[in-house]
């Protein structure tokens, strides 16, 4: 069974179910993202300016698709 339900405000609609997630899972994500970030911070300023514009460039091209969602 799930704990946690989304709604679509407008319809009522359920859109999806979550489980929670034990201490042992949230702590590997956050542990995960932690680690992460420490090897994203040794990437040069134009490296990573270099990849968040390839992700703006890909939401653009999909931006019509996108404001369906």
């Amino acid at each position: 069974m799930s704990d946690i339900t989304t709604i679509n405000p407008t319809t009522g609609e359920e859109i999806k179910n979550y489980d929670y997630m034990s201490t042992d899972e949230v702590n590997k994500i956050v542990n995960a993202s932690h680690n992460a970030f420490l090897e994203w911070r040794k990437v040069s300023h134009e490296e990573r300016g270099r990849a968040i514009k390839s992700i703006g460039d890909k939401l653009m091209e999909y931006k019509e698709e996108l404001s369906k969602l």
